[in-house]
């Protein structure tokens, strides 16, 4: 009895237990399985794929004085250098590799650039004992200092050679980024523009070379400036009461230069149109003197005032011209010419020449500069710039002076120097 009691109780217990455990399992909530995590393979995982950078293009650079361009021909192609200077009948043989266009200025530029290096420039006269080459050489230099940029000079005193050899130097040692040039000998400097070239170091020539590769030009208009000279002497004429018949004297150089066909195509073309039956006589030299004696030869056979009118085609012409005339007391001649210095403006103010046709230094030598420096700052510069021209009169002569000689002191001071 006793042992079937025992067994009850332990049966009892081990019921008691499952129903215990079983109703704890129905009263816990029910727990999430946690995925095992999946290592990446090249077959689980997409290919991510490379943008390609898109290249952004530069801002172009502009040119800082743009807006003072009138476009004569427009850019986008090469200006052909030896059509361009045909109809004059020069022989050019040169080549302008800029494809800025062919523009026009009425003034010094308006906008400065500002360097974005330290730029060289390498600074190439033919002759600083003429006041008008000099003037350009000062300007050239105020210019580079206004804008900030150094500067090696170079003035080869009418020897050629002289600036071959300094431009030469610069290419060989490497000290300059760009050149501008006045050659003295306008085939002669061919080799060393070729050169520079040769290099990839810029050049802007003041005067147009007939030979050699070169970037820009900066142009004096000749043909302009003989077509005014000869409607000066028209009018001169005309104020004075004359008619337009009788002989004139010119005066031009004997050896080549690149102004002078420019400036007697302008004029002739002008005098045939306008002035027929006037008799043209041409006097040559290079000396002062040389037009003196020629001139004066010419004015004592005029027994019956015939010679009506002078041009000088250059400052040594119209000297020698007008100190014949004054010898002469032939003070009933117009003699008008292209060209200045300090003793053309005081003929002028003295009445024996009645005007000259110049163009402003200043002009032209900031224009040079500000042009090298947009170039070597990354904008595209004229292939032709064109510089204004002024018509010196006896009424504007003192203020012409000052603007084309500053710091020279006034006109007035110096007449009074007896220079």
């Amino acid at each position: 009895m006793k042992r079937k009691m025992l067994i009850f109780v332990v049966l009892l217990l081990v019921t008691s237990l499952v129903i215990g455990c079983t109703a704890q399992q129905a009263t816990q909530a029910p727990t999430e399985a946690v995925a095992e995590p999946v290592a990446d393979t090249p077959a689980t995982v997409a290919p991510t794929e490379e943008v390609a950078a898109v290249p952004t293009e530069p801002e172009p650079v502009v040119h800082s004085s743009e807006g003072d361009f009138t476009y004569n021909t427009p850019p986008g192609r090469q200006i052909n250098v030896a059509e361009f200077f045909q109809i004059y009948g020069l022989d050019v043989k040169s080549m302008v590799t800029s494809t800025g266009g062919d523009v026009s200025v009425s003034a010094a530029p308006s906008q400065l650039p500002t360097p974005k290096e330290e730029f060289v420039l390498g600074l190439a006269i033919h002759n600083t004992s003429d006041i008008v080459g000099k003037t350009i050489f000062e300007q050239m230099q105020k210019a580079s200092d206004e804008i900030g940029v150094k500067y090696l000079l170079s003035d080869a005193a009418l020897d050629q050679n002289v600036q071959n050899s300094a431009i030469e130097q610069w290419v060989a040692t490497k000290k300059v980024d760009g050149v501008i040039v006045y050659p003295r000998n306008y085939s002669a400097v061919g080799p060393a523009l070729n050169e520079l070239a040769d290099a990839g170091i810029p050049t802007i020539s003041g005067i147009t070379p007939l030979q050699g590769t070169f970037t820009a030009l900066t142009l004096i208009p000749n043909e302009e400036m003989g077509a005014a000279s000869a409607e000066y002497i028209i009018k001169g004429l005309k104020d004075a009461g004359k008619e337009l018949k009788g002989k004139l004297i010119y005066g031009t150089l004997n050896i080549v230069h690149s102004n002078v066909p420019g400036r007697e195509y302008g004029f002739f073309q002008y005098m045939e149109k306008n002035a027929p039956d006037i008799e043209i006589i041409k006097i040559e030299g290079t000396a002062i003197d040389a037009f003196f004696q020629q001139m004066e030869t010419y004015l004592v056979q005029d027994k019956n005032k015939e010679i009506i009118g002078a041009w000088g085609l250059y400052s040594g012409a119209m000297l020698g011209m007008s100190q014949a005339i004054a010898a002469n007391n032939r003070d009933d001649i117009i003699m008008v010419g292209i060209d200045y210095d300090q003793k053309v403006m005081a003929d002028i103010k003295d009445g024996v020449i009645t005007a000259t046709i110049g163009h402003n230094p200043v002009i032209v030598g900031y224009w040079n500069v500000c042009n090298m420096v947009n170039l070597l700052n990354g904008a595209e510069i004229p292939a032709i710039t064109r510089v204004p021209y002024d018509i010196i009169t006896a009424e504007n002569v003192d203020e012409m002076y000052e603007l084309y000689f500053p710091g020279a002191g006034t006109l007035a001071e110096y007449m009074a120097s007896g220079n």
